[in-house]
């Protein structure tokens, strides 16, 4: 009987414990008459995002000022003058030209410029609010008698202007439809609607159809319900809307194809009339029901310090915005450019890549998709280029990049690329012509304009063949987020499979004197120009080729390749440290400790000191190659010695913010989290926030810092996700390969009261809280089922586990650091301090 009544007294306990730990009572959605009650440590998601929403009560001076709006495929400032609204419509899908150039074609994304106007003053510049809502993605612009509603629709390309005018009288209002590349463009009219279509249509030069480049995209307009009248002018086309109308709705419909047989007005015309048989609400209901869902699957609130929090709600309604095409938004200005492209239509992989670090951990894995469509076609010409660049097996990916993957070369101009390349070779005339009319930031061309004589051949990018790691590891992390057993296989087993053939058959990787495989004449970052043992390298090969052989042998595949990836990998070489005599851009630590350094000589160029680029320092957290889970105390003595000589250390010690030019795109404080340091956290955080300048000195009031040459960018608020995620949760295996085990506030500060919801690989959806420097509980939901390892959040102290289905206690299995037990896809599990 004793026995009954305390397992009675310990359910009951849980039952109460799972009301206890609800943050609150009352649904974002029972507005909507959905359900009122909500499950543990959920929130009222409206009122958690609404309190970061933009709001201007005056007219801004430049339209990259604007409120940014996009469906993750096409997206527009909304920028608003006293009498006019102003769109820059863009497209994830538009390019001038593509691998092959021509130099002078180097943009991408605008897809062509709406004004509507209003015929006389409706947004007096102290009479006017602006106001763009995150949670339900839509700009509203409002002045006394005129009230406008801005939504890029999330279910088809179509954005929607809902306008209501109140003035008396008839007022006339126009609608202009404006060509951005006059001599590529066509206007016409087809019945009520305007139309324009912009074609790109640059044939190869060496005749290769491979490198052919087609890019044709279309914008349609219409007000539906209305006979508009048409004019068509020269490069710009105007519908006028009836002066009756006080209610009305412009749709601003597009479209892209790289097919030259798809009619692509047709395609745009498509998505127009989809919308045009909807009424307002309907299709606005709908777009909103996107957003509530999107919003739901993460949050982030910590007490007292909403400044910590507004960036990271920021940067997931823009990224939400932007990444749901078939190919990435890019870097520089992605949907919210104006004009000419700062950095033309490369893909940067440092810069897009800081876009992703931080989307997993968010439950937002859907964001990914752009980066591996677009890979995933594009892998035939990777492989191309890893032979004819670089004389090697597997893929190559170049750090700038287009969208259709390198060009396809000559055969005699792909022999001496290599020869330059490999074994630092002057430009022979015929590859000198070649290269000349060619994308200049292109990473194959990017070196400089007067190399025949005495210049080495190569640029600050032209040498990095590190990027195909860092897109490996994106693939196995969405693989160990849900174990999709398929999508290993079909997709990043590929990516995984080229790039340790195209290392292991990298001919600069040769064993030397000493047994070890040395990698030679590569880059580190663009600061190390053709470098020996560069540690980027070296940790790319020690991540993915214990993957590469894991899932060979899984999946039986690969096994004549198996054995010489092992051979390599038990051979290479040590990373760099600041014992060796020859080691390059070794920090120095006060105690003269061991640290890491970024390469060894002998180095064709160097090119400036590195300190800026603490980003990189250093390269051991990418496939798990040293966490907190590893066991390798030498190499957590050399990690933290270089973690704290590093110029981000100094400079925070000083309080003052470390990274590039007075922002950053620093991953130190992400390091600073693998390492445990919640010291270093607690001083970076606020930091990042209080002196990144342009989200201090009001030059950037919509957030999105505008840089380099002139770009809206998002890279530092993706870089600030990151940093702000990785204290908070990990899931980390102790090498290469194996399972992760999760970690809850492993590096956060104690001293800050915080509640979350992120995603833990293994598909546990992880709810946590922490206050007063205690943990309250966990929650695990299990969305794929499985087992489940976690760190102790209470250190060795006993841990209950509820099932929240059942009500009963789980069994769990402990090694006294570690609790582990059984999951069931669907079900909720509360863990909490017995």
């Amino acid at each position: 009987m004793k026995r009954k009544k305390g397992v009675c007294l310990f359910l009951l306990c849980a039952v109460l414990l799972l009301n206890a730990f609800s943050f609150q009572n009352v649904s974002a959605d029972s507005e909507k008459g959905e359900s009122a009650s909500q499950k543990v440590g959920e929130i009222d998601y409206k009122s958690y995002v609404s309190r970061f929403d933009l709001k201007y009560d005056k007219l801004m001076d430049l339209p990259r000022n604007g409120l940014p709006v996009g469906n993750g495929k096409m997206g527009s400032l909304v920028y608003a003058t006293d009498s006019e609204l102003k769109y820059y419509l863009n497209r994830v899908d538009i390019f001038q030209s593509g691998s092959r150039g021509p130099a002078e074609a180097d943009d991408c994304c605008t897809a062509g410029d709406v004004d509507i106007n209003f015929g006389g003053t409706v947004f007096p510049k102290d009479k006017v609010s602006q106001h763009l809502s995150f949670y339900e993605a839509e700009a509203t612009v409002t002045g006394p008698d005129v009230t406008t509603s801005t939504i890029a629709w999330s279910d088809h390309d179509v954005m929607l202007v809902r306008v209501h005018d109140k003035r008396k009288g008839n007022n006339t209002v126009t609608v202009d439809l404006k060509a951005v590349n006059p001599d590529k463009t066509e206007v016409k009219r087809l019945g009520d609607k305007i139309v324009l279509k912009q074609v790109f249509d640059v044939p190869s030069d060496t005749g290769i159809k491979e490198n052919d480049h087609y890019n044709a995209s279309a914008v349609v307009i219409s007000v539906p319900d209305e006979d508009a009248a048409v004019s068509v002018e020269d490069k710009k086309i105007r519908l006028t809307v009836n002066p009756d109308k006080k209610k009305y709705t412009v749709l601003m419909a597009s479209a892209s194809t790289f097919d030259r047989n798809e009619d692509v007005i047709q395609k745009a015309l498509n998505e127009l009339q989809y919308a045009e048989k909807q009424n307002y609400e309907k299709t606005r209901n709908s777009h909103t029901k996107w957003w509530r869902e999107y919003w739901s699957k993460s949050f982030i609130d910590i007490d007292n310090k909403p400044e910590l929090i507004e960036k990271w709600v920021t940067f997931f309604y823009y990224v939400g915005s932007s990444f749901r095409g078939d190919y990435p938004a890019k870097f520089n200005g992605s949907l919210w450019h104006v004009g000419p492209r700062a950095w033309g239509s490369q893909y940067w992989g440092f810069n897009q890549n800081t876009h992703y670090y931080a989307l997993g951990g968010a439950n937002h894995l859907e964001l990914l998709q752009p980066l591996f469509k677009m890979t995933n076609k594009n892998l035939d010409m990777y492989a191309i280029s890893a032979g004819q660049q670089w004389g090697s097996k597997g893929i190559h990916v170049s750090q700038t990049e287009a969208y259709n993957g390198p060009e396809v070369l000559p055969d005699n101009i792909a022999a001496d690329l290599r020869n330059v390349f490999l074994n630092q070779a002057l430009l022979t005339p015929e590859l000198n012509a070649f290269r000349k009319n060619r994308i200049r930031t292109n990473s194959r061309w990017n070196y400089p304009k007067n190399v025949e004589n005495p210049n080495p051949v190569i640029g600050a990018t032209s040498h990095w063949v590190s990027d195909a790691g860092v897109i490996a590891n994106f693939y196995w992390d969405q693989y160990l987020y849900m174990k999709d057993e398929k999508f290993l296989k079909e997709q990043a087993y590929p990516i995984i499979k080229g790039v340790a053939e195209f290392y292991t058959n990298f001919p600069n990787l040769k064993k030397e004197a000493d047994g070890k495989y040395h990698i030679n004449y590569t880059n580190w970052a663009e600061t190390l120009l053709g470098a020996k043992d560069v540690i980027t390298d070296l940790a790319m090969m020690r991540g993915v080729l214990p993957i590469a052989i894991q899932t060979a042998e899984k999946f039986n595949v690969d096994a004549d390749l198996v054995p010489h990836w092992k051979e390599v990998l038990d051979n290479l070489a040590p990373y760099p440290t600041s014992k060796m005599s020859d080691v390059l851009l070794a920090p120095v630590h006060p105690q003269g400790k061991t640290t890491y350094g970024m390469a060894r000589k002998p180095i064709i160029k160097p090119n400036g000191s590195g300190t800026v680029w603490d980003w990189w320092l250093p390269q051991l957290y990418f496939f798990d190659n040293f966490t907190l889970e590893s066991n390798d105390p030498d190499q957590q003595r050399v990690l933290e010695a270089t973690l704290e000589s590093e110029q981000a250390y100094n400079l925070l010690k000083k309080g003052e913010l470390h990274g590039r030019g007075g922002f950053t795109w620093s991953r130190y404080l992400t390091e600073a989290a693998k390492m445990g340091r919640a010291d270093i956290v607690q001083m970076g955080l606020p930091l990042m926030i209080s002196q990144t300048k342009y989200w201090n000195d009001g030059s950037s009031p919509n957030r999105l810092p505008y840089v380099d040459g002139g770009y809206l960018s998002m890279q530092e608020l993706g870089a600030y996700a990151d940093s702000l995620q990785s204290p908070l949760l990990q899931s980390i295996g102790s090498a290469p390969g194996e399972d992760p085990v999760i970690h809850v506030f492993p590096a956060w500060p104690k001293e800050w009261d915080t509640k979350f919801k992120m995603l833990a690989k293994g598909g546990f959806l992880v709810t946590s809280s922490m206050k007063d420097g205690e943990v309250q509980f966990v929650k695990l939901d299990s969305q794929i089922g499985g087992k489940v390892e976690i760190h102790n959040p209470w250190g060795n102290q006993p841990v209950q586990v509820v099932n929240q289905s059942t009500t009963k206690a789980v069994k769990i299995t402990s090694n006294g650091k570690t609790i582990s037990f059984d999951t069931k896809k669907g079900e909720s599990y509360l863990l909490t301090n017995k």
